[in-house]
């Protein structure tokens, strides 16, 4: 739980207060934060606008908290007390793992070193990042849903859609997706951006809390999010490292020959697929490591299928959602092509 003295539980608190002003319960609020936050600075305080005017009051509380021990009791029990952003007490859980998983214990060791490292004030956040079907997404996924006990608070996902020719979403549609998962409903988000970032932080303040951030295109995406709360864990799925985020980079690369036969193997036998075993060489090389072009070749593993003299095509997840559309009617793959171009 986070220290409610600190810096960033006061702003939490103070920011939760000060955005729901604009209703009458939220004005009764801020008449007693006022008042308290009034006795323990020396002075008159207005509702703090925007973020300066918020750390800047933060600020002040807790450099006077520190010198005054009733006043830090009288405010922790203020703060125990005072109204959070409506919303369930859990955040919702994230969908399933994929049911077949391999590799990747190194880069789950990256993610869990930063997510447990001991608190400093820094955010905690890491950024997995490779091509396309690689399996970033997926690899975030499984890790979250294997640490589910130590996120009691539940876990955010965000598709950022920074996927193809488009720019993603903005960081305030991206700050709107992950209030709404706090049962914040629509008109009750404040329309400013900084607002947004104000109220998130006031959710999270003293949560244990996973975010993950999925197909993100920028670090102005995630910058908002971020929060020095030592209970929030924020994952990054991209496909590149992302300049100007001060985030654990942890590149995810082809799986190694072993993990691609057994990964290739599970799916198939899952699927009740006969495999061409003379065919699995080829197959290997043409997926180049690549879980997403292995799975959909799982499918496609019979030798009425399988062209033999298939050779790798140099991006492996392309080369796969091409071998699958030759298999397509006419009509079908015509009716793909055009919904693929709706969606670039």
């Amino acid at each position: 739980m986070l220290e409610l003295t600190s810096t960033a539980a006061i702003a939490a608190v103070l920011g939760s207060v000060a955005t729901a002003v604009a209703n009458e319960a939220g004005k009764a609020a801020w008449e007693s934060a006022g008042g308290l936050v009034r006795r323990i600075v020396g002075r008159e305080v207005r509702a703090p606008r925007g973020r300066a005017e918020l750390d800047s009051v933060a600020q002040q509380v807790h450099d006077a908290l520190r010198h005054n021990p009733a006043l830090a009791q009288a405010w922790t029990a203020f703060a125990r007390s005072a109204p959070r952003p409506a919303g369930p007490n859990r955040v919702p859980a994230l969908h399933a793992s994929t049911r077949f998983f391999t590799d990747r214990d190194s880069e789950r060791k990256a993610l869990s070193a930063e997510a447990f490292r001991r608190a400093d004030g820094r955010p905690r956040v890491a950024v997995l990042h490779g091509p396309q079907g690689i399996g970033t997404s997926a690899l975030a996924i499984h890790w979250a849903c294997t640490q589910l006990g130590r996120y009691p608070d539940g876990q955010l996902y965000a598709d950022l859609r920074g996927t193809g020719s488009t720019p993603g979403a903005d960081p305030a549609a991206v700050l709107r997706l992950l209030l709404q998962q706090f049962g914040i409903p629509a008109a009750e988000i404040p329309p400013r951006p900084d607002s947004r970032q104000d109220l998130l932080r006031a959710c999270t303040a003293d949560r244990r809390l996973l975010i993950i951030l999925d197909h993100a295109r920028s670090a102005a995406q995630i910058l908002p999010v971020l929060t020095s709360a030592p209970g929030v864990f924020v994952v990054v799925a991209a496909r590149h490292p992302l300049p100007g985020l001060d985030a654990v980079g942890i590149p995810v690369g082809p799986l190694a020959d072993k993990d691609a036969r057994r990964l290739l193997t599970q799916v198939a036998k899952a699927g009740n697929v006969p495999l061409d075993r003379a065919a699995l060489p080829a197959v290997l090389a043409r997926c180049e490591g690549s879980p997403f072009a292995l799975r959909a070749a799982a499918a496609r593993l019979v030798a009425r299928h399988w062209r033999q003299d298939a050779a790798p095509g140099g991006d492996a997840a392309r080369t796969a959602v091409a071998d699958g559309i030759r298999d397509l009617g006419p009509d079908a793959a015509r009716a793909l092509r055009l919904r693929a171009l709706i969606h670039h």
